[in-house]
């Protein structure tokens, strides 16, 4: 009968040095408390002005407009003033790149070589650009408009 009630003893004293080890900082599970709500300071708006450092093509040969089956391909071809040229797009202008009064401006943008190029022929600096326009969009649009440096070409409906 004394082995049973020694074993009791032991285990109640164990057991009693595991709540005191539960609640110490040696053990990992109480390294961090719960998680709890706490206010938050919200800054005030801000604008994000984003620069595009490409510069704008020197001159729009041609643009056309394309019909597909959910909307338009708009396809512009610039001409730079050499080649090497690289990274063409048509950038939206405007206030949330949307048309105003039905005209969707675009600027062609394009950036410069890494390193002096030769100037080539016409034919050999050609850069083409596209981007789609879905029928969504061109319900707002009856003009569009695709600026370069010396020139911009422009198409309507």
């Amino acid at each position: 009968m004394t082995k049973p009630l020694l074993a009791a003893m032991v285990l109640v004293t164990a057991l009693s040095g595991c709540s005191r080890l539960a609640e110490s900082r040696i053990n990992p599970f109480n390294w961090f408390g719960g998680s709890r709500s706490e206010a938050r300071a919200v800054p005030a708006a801000q604008t994000v002005t984003v620069v595009d450092r490409r510069q704008l093509v020197t001159q729009v040969t041609s643009l056309q407009v394309e019909r597909t089956p959910g909307g338009a391909i708009l396809t512009a071809v610039g001409l730079p003033p050499s080649q090497g040229y690289w990274d063409a797009q048509l950038v939206p202008v405007g206030p949330g790149g949307l048309p105003q009064n039905g005209v969707m401006v675009y600027d062609f943008r394009i950036e410069q070589p890494l390193e002096f190029q030769i100037e080539g022929t016409p034919r050999s600096r050609e850069v083409t650009v596209g981007i789609h326009l879905s029928n969504i969009e061109l319900s707002r649009i009856s003009r569009i408009v695709v600026r370069g440096q010396v020139n911009q070409r422009s198409t309507s409906r």
